[in-house]
């Protein structure tokens, strides 16, 4: 076996489970596939409360409604979801180039 251009070990493959090599492969026993690792919560550094977007034509159709969420330094944040889901209204509210009439609050903390 090589790993990282080295030679970890020779041995013979019938007497090797799989588990076996993965570990000579990876250099850790896999016991999970993403270990978890201990992470410092940051300051919080955005809080959006209770964003809603309406229609920019049809004022009786909400686009986002009522959505609320905080990020923490250190952390990434991802607005994902099906077409016609209201990803992108959501977003364009956040950088205030919504054309529709929408509300909520947005908090940005910053400290530089």
């Amino acid at each position: 076996m090589i790993r990282d251009g080295q030679h970890i070990g020779t041995r013979d493959a019938s007497g090797m489970s799989e588990d076996d090599i993965i570990t000579m492969m990876v250099g850790r026993e896999l016991t999970a596939l993403y270990p978890s690792e201990p992470h410092a919560h940051g300051e919080e550094i955005l809080r959006v409360e209770h964003l809603t977007a309406w229609h920019p034509v049809n004022r009786h159709i909400k686009r986002v409604n009522d959505v609320s969420f905080s990020l923490r330094r250190g952390e990434i944040l991802g607005i994902a979801g099906l077409v016609g889901a209201g990803r992108t209204e959501a977003v364009q509210c956040l950088f205030g180039v919504w054309p529709g009439a929408g509300k909520g609050r947005s908090l940005l903390m910053a400290s530089r």
